[in-house]
């Protein structure tokens, strides 16, 4: 994603970042863009600081923790989480972009409570914006929590307050969101170049950040849009790969790299094992439904089949591997809906699958900071099983339901966060509805996963809406708008 822009004065390489990319963390950020001069951070309305991290970042995957400012070198201001520690920092700036030091506010959860000179306080003045009423801060923290990979999110309400005599007390409330929203679109790669361009430039309007695809066959024409088609990765034969569908995923990763958006790339789908959608790929014509998950040469081809494509190098992005790319993708998924039951049987034979295909996975990308996904199951029971929990291998916990019982969701959802461990994400990844209510129903799960801190991705997002479908559209504005107001 390193795009860049001479500032007003020509001597800096800068990026206005949250403003552009205004849900993302700095930490991600400075990740994805540690070569630059200094990034441009648009805080509030009107007031910039300009931060220089040349050195302070060696390599892509390492983020800043330490940065000075560009107009003193001396003046250490700590921003970023240090993963290696308790210690979890957040800075506030409030120097206007013209020159002067930057003040900030560091937050270290150990001891829940930050005090600051330099800084005033921060009041909410609408929904996600504050405004500086006095001198001093003081910033109750325990609601500020690190996920994997130095992710921020919220699980409850930050209190900001002043602590100084002579200033008004002030206090507000920052409403707990989740750390983002998304949608599936899972042939978008197989659409033309301009078709993408139009829905990414839409999507983004409307704040998503994050869009899960399959590597799997879609017919050309496919869904009533101009897709061009694709043929899954070992179409016939297993461990025979024809990488012609990760060259449009690589060319669909360098367009995203600059919208700010992330991937989540489901490496396989479950129907394809028992022709559910008309295609019968390599692993359907070599192995039963119960021998994929059951047998050990089953898992030995799927294992290598996961591993080519975290280790498939894009030529349009350095030739870097894809799991060394977490600027544009942020999970790799196993399988989608994995022991699914469908017309042709099916069911769950082996509740350790996830997790051994994950630690094999793991095993591959190393110290990689793309996530493992599971993919989600059929239903939020599938999703939620307790071995899936439990391995340290697994990242995100994927949920996928169509139910239309807004009770029952909500229960499944505070079952998630009451499962999950401390090091994973639970995603509410698949849901929707096929009827004239569609933007209703996605409004409503949508507010019941900002609620609770969860992230969100609605099927599906595409260039051709259905009203008797799950499709819908940029034309399909009542939805368009639903996604755009809840987006964290």
């Amino acid at each position: 994603m390193r795009i860049s822009a001479n500032d007003s004065a020509g001597s800096l390489t800068c990026l206005d970042l949250v403003s552009q990319f205004k849900n993302f963390s700095l930490t991600e950020l400075s990740e994805w863009n540690y070569n630059l001069d200094c990034w441009n951070l648009l805080v509030y309305d009107g007031q910039y600081v300009c931060v220089n991290g040349v050195g302070y970042a060696q390599t892509a995957g390492e983020p800043v923790f330490i940065i000075p400012t560009s107009t003193t070198t001396d003046d250490n201001v700590p921003v970023f989480v240090n993963p290696s520690t308790t210690t979890k920092q957040v800075t506030r700036y409030s120097t206007a972009f013209a020159g002067s030091t930057s003040s900030s506010v560091v937050v270290t959860s150990t001891s829940a409570v930050i005090t600051s000179s330099s800084l005033p306080p921060l009041v909410e003045t609408s929904a996600n914006q504050v405004a500086e009423t006095a001198t001093t801060v003081e910033v109750t923290t325990s609601a500020i929590t690190t996920a994997t990979n130095v992710e921020y999110t919220t699980t409850a309400a930050v209190t900001v307050a002043s602590t100084t005599a002579a200033a008004t007390t002030a206090a507000a409330t920052v409403a707990a969101k989740s750390q983002w929203s998304g949608v599936n679109s899972y042939f978008i790669h197989t659409l033309p170049s301009t078709d993408q361009e139009s829905l990414l430039t839409s999507l983004q309007s409307a704040g998503v950040t994050k869009i899960r695809i399959f590597i799997t066959s879609f017919a050309a024409g496919g869904k009533s849009t101009n897709s061009v088609g694709a043929d899954d990765l070992e179409t016939t034969t297993v461990g025979v790969y024809d990488d012609t569908i990760l060259d449009q995923i690589d060319q669909l990763m360098l367009r995203m790299s600059n919208y700010g958006m992330q991937l989540l790339i489901c490496m396989h789908d479950r129907w394809s094992l028992t022709n559910e959608w008309g295609y019968c790929d390599g692993y359907c014509q070599k192995y039963s439904y119960t021998q994929f998950y059951t047998s050990s040469a089953a898992a030995a081809d799927f294992d290598n089949r996961l591993a080519h494509v975290v280790q498939h190098r894009n030529p349009y992005m350095n030739n870097q591997m894809y799991k060394d790319l977490s600027s544009v993708i942020y999970a790799v998924e196993i399988q989608n809906e994995a022991q699914g039951t469908g017309n042709t049987g099916g069911g769950i034979v082996d509740k350790n699958w996830w997790c051994n295909r994950a630690t094999a996975l793991k095993n591959v990308m190393g110290s990689s900071a793309v996530k493992v996904s599971t993919g989600g199951g059929q239903n939020f029971e599938d999703s939620l099983l307790a071995e899936n929990f439990a391995c340290s291998a697994i990242d995100v916990v994927a949920m996928h339901s169509y139910s239309t019982d807004l009770s029952s969701v909500s229960t499944y959802l505070d079952s998630a966060n009451a499962s999950k461990n401390a090091s994973q994400i639970v995603l509410f990844e698949e849901f929707g509805l096929n009827t004239a209510a569609k933007a209703s129903w996605i409004d409503s799960v949508a507010a019941a996963c900002n609620a609770r801190s969860i992230p969100w991705m609605p099927w599906e997002a595409s260039t051709h809406a259905f009203s008797d479908d799950y499709e819908f559209s940029p034309d399909d504005t009542a939805t368009w708008a639903v996604l755009a107001q809840n987006a964290p």
